[in-house]
């Protein structure tokens, strides 16, 4: 949303997103190719965000980045 360029600053840019998003509802995320990627991250890095699940398409992904911001 604000041209970001760094995983943590992509990560803090959905968490931002999550938190204007209503409790009371199911929350579906999807992302594809690269947002995917950072979608996927984002969520194995913050266990206790609560989904009613995840769509992904074509995700590009590293472990490494995963695991840390490197």
């Amino acid at each position: 949303p604000r041209g970001s360029s760094s995983l943590k600053e992509l990560h803090q840019d959905v968490e931002i997103l999550l938190l204007q998003c209503e409790n009371n509802v199911p929350l579906f995320l999807m992302g594809q190719g690269f947002g995917a990627g950072v979608l996927l991250s984002f969520l194995v890095r913050n266990p206790g965000v609560r989904v009613a699940g995840v769509v992904t398409t074509a995700a590009l992904i590293e472990t490494h980045e995963i695991q840390s911001y490197g």
